[in-house]
């Protein structure tokens, strides 16, 4: 069971159809797929919006397209509605995901180039750092249904969640599920890294160790079984941001979604780092999954006692 009941799928039909058929650009299509996908099997429910800039551009061929993504999901037996809506994109998706209190929302990018995404931001990461619910962001070229999903963990109570719920959608698209913790040295820091030293191998097997056992302790949290054989934990060493190491591993181990927790940031903070969703979502070939707070622990549900 996801957890996700209630989905907002935000799809951009602002940009020209791709044929004379009304088939959509590839990022829009890639996305529908996904949240059919995810709807079909969790039983969820869906609401397709898109926001056009102006009252005169919700013209009549964009209502008649999101009617055509309502009637594509009612064939598969998925409750579903549309709502047109205009203004700033990514601002009203926040308004409709905060006022009507959506589980997730499902949307796509087209990964501008680095120095415009620097300065302006792609809709995709704002809504990554605005959004107060999961955003799961569709990649072309990435299948409908992940067959194989990373969990990134911290070991934060925040990345709790996120694995319970990528466990979750491990089982929904019988997928094989990987968690990752990127270990620190924090003793390294201070007396620098000795690594044929005796006492500095034995100090960091015992850091591996500790954070191997913490991530089987989540997968237990999660209510999955111990032995699942869908589910494997690994440890890497990573030196400050872990966001290499763990693109490292999507790409030898060909993962189709991450999932990770993700918290806000402020300030220059904000501006200079981003949180890690941000910072990954260009650099991973995959679809990211990202649980932005604690909040969520209303949405999925418990493991059972």
């Amino acid at each position: 069971m996801s957890g996700f009941h209630n989905i907002l799928v935000g799809v951009d039909l602002t940009r020209p159809l791709m044929s004379a058929t009304g088939s959509h650009d590839p990022v829009a299509a890639c996305t529908v797929q996904n949240a059919l996908w995810v709807a079909h099997a969790s039983g969820a429910r869906l609401t397709f919006i898109s926001v056009f800039p102006s009252a005169e551009g919700a013209n009549e061929a964009g209502r008649e397209a999101l009617d055509r993504l309502v009637g594509m999901a009612r064939d598969r037996g998925i409750e579903a509605h549309a709502v047109p809506a205009v203004g700033q994109h990514w601002t009203e998706i926040v308004r409709t995901v905060t006022e009507n209190k959506y589980h997730l929302l499902v949307i796509g990018t087209h990964d501008p180039h680095a120095l415009r995404r620097l300065l302006l931001g792609s809709t995709a990461r704002k809504l990554l750092h605005e959004c107060p619910c999961p955003v799961w962001v569709s990649k072309v070229g990435t299948p409908p249904v992940p067959r194989n999903i990373l969990v990134a963990s911290d070991l934060t109570p925040l990345s709790d969640i996120a694995v319970r719920v990528g466990v979750s959608v491990g089982h929904l698209a019988h997928a094989h599920t990987h968690l990752l913790d990127v270990v620190k040295y924090p003793v390294d820091r201070l007396i620098g890294p000795y690594p044929a030293d005796p006492i500095s191998r034995q100090y960091h097997r015992r850091i591996q160790e500790q954070a191997d056992a913490e991530l089987h302790a989540q997968v237990d949290r999660s209510g999955a079984a111990a032995d699942d054989p869908s589910i494997t934990v690994h440890v890497a060493e990573g030196d400050g941001i872990p966001d290499h190491a763990i693109v490292t591993f999507i790409q030898e181990h060909g993962i189709d979604l991450l999932v990770l927790g993700t918290a806000s940031r402020e300030g220059l903070a904000a501006l200079m780092q981003g949180n890690t969703a941000e910072r990954l979502l260009p650099e991973v070939p995959c679809s990211v999954l990202a649980v932005k707070s604690a909040d969520f622990r209303a949405v999925v549900p418990a493991p059972a006692s």
